[in-house]
C-alpha cells in the first residue's frame, strides 16, 4: 500500500467519524427525551407505579437508539481504521512480512489447551495478527481468559498477549517455562527455580532446555520483570508465549469519537507494540546475545514513529 492510498482511506475515514458525531449530536437530546416521555405517559396510564416501568423502557429504548446510531457504526469504523493503520505499518516497516489481520476470535482456546499454560472456562480474543517473518510463521493476540464461579458469575483469570512461532531447525524438548507460577506448581508441578535468572522451569530434558536457551535467559528474565506473569511452552520448533499485561494491544491511547484517527501517538504505541513482538521473534529466530538485545530494546523505546502520510487539516469538532 503506497501513502497515497492510505491518505485516501484515512480521509475518508475521517469523513465518516465527523458524520458519526454530528449524528451524536443529534441523537443526545433523546437519550433524555424518550425516557421522560414514557415514563410521564406510563405514569398516567398505570398508576402509582408505571412511570417507573415506563422510564426503564425509555432508558432501554434510548441506549438502543444510540448504540445502532452512533455506538456500532463507530466501532466498527474504529476496527477499520486499526486495520488500516496496522497494515500501513507493516508495508512500511516490515515490509518483508506476509500477514492477515482480524478483529475475532480465532484459535485462542486451541493454542491454550495445547500448550496447557492455563486452563480456563471462557477464552476471548482480539486483535489477531498471522503472518510468516524471516521463514517464521507466527500468530499473536489480545485475550481475556476468565472462569466461572456461583451463580453463572465470572472472573478474569488472565488479561494480556499471546504469542506462538515456529523456529525451523529448532528442537526444543517439550518444557514449560513461568515467571511466578503458584506454590501448587512450584511443591507438585515439577518446576525447578532456575538460580541464576529467577524463572521457574518444568522439562522433560532440563539439560537439553538450559543448553537450548542459554543465551535467551536474560530475555525470558527481562520479559518476566517488566510483563507481569509470563508463561513459555517450548516443544520441538514451536514456542508458546502468553505474557500478563495491562497494555491494550493495538488500543493505546483508547480512540474516542471526538479525536481524530490521525492520532501519532496511537499509531506510535501501537508501532512499539508490534516491533517489541516481533522482535521477540527475532531474539528467538536469531539466537541474540544479552548485548543484542538490550541494545534493540533501547532502539525501540527510542524509535520516533510517523503515520507513513501527510497530516489531515484539524478539523475536530468540539462541544
Amino acid at each position: 500500500m503506497n501513502k497515497l492510498n492510505i491518505h485516501n482511506e484515512l480521509e475518508s475515514a475521517e469523513q465518516k467519524r465527523l458524520g458519526l458525531l454530528k449524528n451524536r449530536g443529534k441523537v443526545m437530546p433523546w437519550l433524555f427525551v424518550i425516557p421522560i416521555a414514557l415514563a410521564v405517559v406510563s405514569g398516567f396510564l398505570f398508576p402509582p407505579s408505571g412511570w417507573l416501568f415506563g422510564g426503564a423502557m425509555g432508558v432501554i429504548c434510548a441506549l438502543t437508539l444510540q448504540y445502532y446510531k452512533v455506538g456500532k457504526p463507530y466501532k466498527n469504523l474504529q476496527e477499520e481504521v486499526r486495520a488500516r493503520l496496522v497494515r500501513a505499518f507493516m508495508t512500511d516497516y516490515y515490509p518483508e512480512v506476509s500477514f492477515q489481520f482480524s478483529h475475532e476470535t480465532r484459535r485462542v482456546r486451541t493454542i491454550l489447551e495445547k500448550s496447557k499454560l492455563i486452563s480456563a472456562d471462557i477464552y476471548m480474543e482480539e486483535d489477531v495478527i498471522e503472518g510468516t517473518y524471516k521463514q517464521s510463521p507466527f500468530y499473536i493476540s489480545e485475550v481475556h481468559l476468565k472462569n466461572k464461579g456461583s451463580k453463572n458469575n465470572t472472573h478474569t483469570i488472565f488479561k494480556g498477549l499471546l504469542f506462538q512461532f515456529r523456529i525451523p531447525g529448532r528442537s526444543f524438548p517439550r518444557s514449560r517455562i513461568q515467571s511466578k507460577p503458584d506454590l501448587l506448581k512450584r511443591w507438585f508441578g515439577g518446576f525447578v527455580k532456575n538460580p541464576e535468572y529467577g524463572f521457574w522451569t518444568d522439562s522433560e530434558v532440563l539439560e537439553k532446555l538450559q543448553n537450548d536457551t542459554r543465551s535467551l535467559a536474560p530475555f525470558i528474565r527481562h520479559l518476566g520483570n517488566h510483563q507481569g506473569d509470563v508463561r513459555l511452552h517450548l516443544e520441538g520448533d514451536q514456542v508458546t508465549i502468553l505474557m500478563e499485561s495491562k497494555m491494550k494491544f493495538l488500543d493505546e491511547p483508547k480512540p474516542h469519537i471526538k479525536e481524530t484517527f490521525l492520532n501519532n501517538a496511537y499509531f506510535e504505541s501501537m508501532g512499539r507494540q508490534l516491533h517489541t513482538l516481533l522482535f521477540i521473534l527475532d531474539a528467538f529466530v536469531d539466537d541474540l546475545q544479552t548485548t543484542d538485545i538490550e541494545d534493540r530494546l533501547e532502539l525501540i523505546a527510542a524509535e520516533q514513529l510517523k503515520i507513513p502520510i501527510e497530516q489531515l487539516p484539524d478539523r475536530e469538532i468540539r462541544f
